[in-house]
């Protein structure tokens, strides 16, 4: 996914802007987000206002990831305003600068930015990271993910969180915030304690087949959080990967990652343990191409980006509305879900269990009862 112009929500004429001083804190997978601001006197009692923190490629904040998300409520005056959030950070080892917006509610999210303030010094994120040369090798219908290892260099009483292996298709290279794609294979590598390393890891894993087309593939080294599972490193391969006509039943689902956690979403719930896969020592390995599975198309150019999945593709076990996979369209046809609850829901994905949705806003434990027998993972 492309990382958001920020100019391109910034409104022509503020109804607020940053006064006095502004500023935030990390903590985790947590981020304290505090501003002083200056509202016009009249007409925004009833606004919905928020702080964002965005993580941004450039000197001047033109593109970036959304990293936290703090609702301020109304706004009169000048006013201080404060809160904690859940984090997201953008993937990779790359420093960014880093934007605070005053972010004003549309018709369902905080996209009208009023105003924007840079910091001067750029951040570098600590999380867990991929090391020494990383590829992959199809063959006989599977792949082998190798990684020269992998190290977490957060302090040493930080340990990680489970961390997954993962190699997705996706439709352009990934650029380390939200992404849409096919997970090809993936492989569970445990936690690892701060200031130590595994490695080298080599596996192999049937592949999952994915719709025709020619493809980005990136390796992701994914960790599960409170948010459920996002994306800490990852490598780009420059060949595309081609794939000639799989049937649609064959094909794997499109998943799709959150572009932001929600505000203040918190949950300590953890995915039940998957067994482990085998995790052996690695032959010194460069980026492998490849190897094309049968039949395969020789692409001229890259195939047009995937289409949403369709309503009728979200729809799993009798029926019930996947929660992960469906569009707010497919969401709202559940019986008691509005549009506003069922944008929150999409906002906040992925889930590792339906009890998840409780960090959706809009979404209580009597909600969750009335439509869990309509949902699915």
């Amino acid at each position: 996914m492309i990382a958001t112009a920020l100019q391109s929500l910034v409104v022509r004429h503020p109804a607020a802007r940053f006064a006095g001083s502004q500023g935030y804190r990390l903590e985790g997978d947590q981020a304290h987000l505090n501003a002083t601001i200056d509202a016009e006197s009249g007409g925004l009692g009833g606004s919905d206002w928020a702080l964002q923190l965005w993580a941004c490629d450039g000197s001047n904040g033109q593109a970036g990831v959304k990293v936290a998300e703090v609702a301020v409520g109304a706004l009169a005056g000048t006013t201080d305003v404060e809160g904690w959030a859940a984090a997201l950070p953008p993937a990779g080892k790359t420093a960014h600068t880093m934007v605070l917006a005053l972010a004003r509610r549309g018709a369902a999210e905080f996209d009208q930015i009023h105003d924007l303030s840079v910091f001067p010094a750029q951040e570098s994120f600590s999380q867990p990271r991929l090391d020494g040369t990383v590829g992959y090798c199809f063959a006989n219908g599977g792949v082998t993910l190798e990684a020269g290892g992998v190290t977490n260099p957060r302090d040493a009483l930080n340990v990680s969180g489970s961390l997954r292996l993962e190699l997705w298709a996706l439709s352009d290279a990934y650029q380390g915030g939200a992404f849409e794609g096919f997970l090809v294979a993936g492989a569970d590598l445990g936690s690892v304690a701060g200031l130590q390393s595994v490695g080298p890891i080599q596996v192999t894993l049937p592949a999952a087949a994915v719709p025709a087309g020619s493809w980005r593939l990136a390796l992701m080294l994914r960790e599960w959080t409170s948010a459920g599972f996002v994306t800490r490193d990852y490598t780009n391969f420059a060949e595309l990967y081609s794939v000639a006509g799989v049937p649609a039943n064959e094909a794997a689902p499109a998943l799709v990652e959150a572009a932001a956690p929600a505000a203040a979403a918190q949950t300590d719930s953890k995915p039940a343990q998957a067994p482990q896969a085998a995790v052996k020592p690695a032959a010194k390995s460069a980026a492998k191409a490849p190897a094309a599975p049968a039949p395969v198309a020789k692409a001229a150019k890259p195939a047009a980006p995937a289409k949403p999945v369709a309503e009728s593709a979200t729809k799993a076990e009798a029926g019930r509305v996947s929660i992960n996979q469906a569009s707010v369209e497919a969401l709202i046809a559940v019986k008691g879900l509005s549009k506003a609850v069922a944008s929150a829901i999409v906002a906040s994905r992925p889930y590792a269990s339906l009890e998840d949705l409780l960090r959706a806003k809009g979404v209580g434990a009597k909600l969750l009862d009335k439509i869990r027998d309509q949902l699915s993972l």
